[in-house]
């Protein structure tokens, strides 16, 4: 009798100890993604993740969201949480297919009105929608932020085919950049084509 009353609360238990740990590890990972992302910005020329200046739209100058070298080295950092079994996997050169990694691009993003440049530093922003292990904590969570280690992310109700919830982790990092590469651009031929690979670029 009083098995049926403590194991339901035990379980509960259990298993919200392992969601808070996934939670803590997304939010880590989140935020050494965007300093990842902001090394990047250090040593790439701006046309590597910036829209161009003369492009002519409203974007122009900002930050590309989900194209680009600092959008990618998010990904990269990001892909082993995706949490997205499927095929197309996620590919890391001199590594191979990261498992469950299909939907990555998707989950992360850069925050244009986070990733900024100034005279010396560099700021980037990184989103990622971590889908949680066991859809009643999305319930139990009640309002966006509510669960321990979300930082400044919010609640998102955007599902994986139906099939898991999202929380939303955002992070910034911030640089010193004392020199610049506008001229210069560091880009080895190998990580280009990576990078024309992921964002459909031409070389």
């Amino acid at each position: 009798m009083e098995s049926i009353l403590v194991l339901p609360l035990l379980l509960m238990l259990i298993t919200g100890i392992f969601q808070f740990a996934r939670f803590w590890q997304a939010r880590l990972l989140t935020r050494y993604a965007a300093y990842n992302a902001a090394r990047a910005a250090l040593v790439y020329n701006p046309l590597h993740y910036r829209i161009p200046a003369d492009d002519g739209g409203p974007n122009a100058g900002q930050f590309k969201a989900n194209e680009g070298v600092c959008w990618l080295a998010a990904v990269t950092t990001l892909s082993w949480l995706s949490g997205t079994p499927d095929s197309n996997n996620f590919r890391v050169p001199g590594y191979g297919d990261v498992p469950h990694s299909s939907r990555i691009r998707d989950q992360v993003r850069l925050v244009p009105a986070g990733c900024k440049e100034g005279d010396g530093w560099v700021k980037v922003t990184v989103s990622f929608r971590f889908p949680t292990a066991f859809a009643v904590f999305d319930a139990a969570a009640g309002q966006p932020g509510a669960a321990a280690g979300t930082g400044d992310g919010s609640l998102d109700r955007l599902t994986d085919a139906g099939k898991h919830p999202y929380f939303t982790f955002t992070e910034s990092c911030v640089l010193p950049k004392p020199w610049t590469t506008e001229r210069y651009p560091h880009t080895i031929p190998d990580e280009l084509e990576v990078i024309n690979r992921h964002t459909g670029s031409g070389a």
